[in-house]
C-alpha cells in the first residue's frame, strides 16, 4: 500500500461510507430512533463518500473575553508593596 492510500484509510477506513447524501440521512434517522443518538452526514474530501459523526450535545467552545486592567496595581501588589490601588 502506498503512503497516500495508507493515510487514506487511517482517515476513513473504518467509518462506513454512504454513496449519497439521502442513504446517509436515512441511516443517521434510523440510529437516532434506535438509541436516541443524533447523528450528523457530512462529505468526505478523502473518499468523495458521506459518513456520519455524533452531533455535539453542547456549544461550541468559544474562548473567553479577558478583562482588560486598569493602570493601577491590584490589592495583593498594594499591600505587598505598601501602595494605593489607584
Amino acid at each position: 500500500m502506498t503512503e497516500q492510500k495508507n493515510r487514506n484509510f487511517l482517515m476513513c477506513g473504518r467509518k462506513r461510507q454512504f454513496v449519497t447524501e439521502d442513504e446517509a440521512k436515512n441511516r443517521a434517522q434510523s440510529i437516532k430512533d434506535t438509541s436516541g443518538t443524533e447523528m450528523r452526514p457530512y462529505h468526505c474530501p478523502v473518499c468523495k463518500g458521506w459518513h456520519l459523526a455524533r452531533k455535539s450535545k453542547q456549544a461550541p467552545y468559544t474562548k473567553p473575553k479577558r478583562k482588560k486592567r486598569r493602570g493601577g496595581r491590584t490589592s495583593k501588589q498594594a499591600r505587598r508593596y505598601g501602595g494605593m490601588t489607584h
